[in-house]
């Protein structure tokens, strides 16, 4: 029998997760590196003013201003269609947005 030689494998040949880490890796380094030219926004300024003079438990007024803010910025209608079109299982979505909340 021929004997198979150890070759360290050419890159077309990685493994599907050595692809996606490196891809992982660069993406996560682009995005640290371009973190200055980033486009964020705050909330309006009408609304600043009404929450600093709210106090208590107030929902209702929270969850539409939450959902007036995302939908004002492309970067949170992006959060929200790759949680609508791409993540199908509780535990990923709940991985996504933590990685996405606690990156901000």
């Amino acid at each position: 029998m021929r004997e198979r030689s150890l070759e360290v494998m050419p890159d077309r040949h990685r493994p599907t997760w050595q692809r996606t880490s490196l891809f992982l890796m660069a993406t996560t380094i682009l995005l640290f590196a371009c973190a200055n030219q980033a486009l964020a926004h705050a909330v309006a300024e009408g609304d600043k003013g009404y929450i600093q003079e709210i106090s208590g438990v107030n929902l209702i007024p929270f969850m539409y201003l939450g959902a007036k803010h995302m939908a004002t910025g492309y970067d949170h209608i992006l959060f929200l269609l790759g949680v609508i079109f791409f993540l199908y299982r509780m535990k990923h979505i709940a991985l996504y947005v933590t990685c996405i909340s606690t990156s901000g």
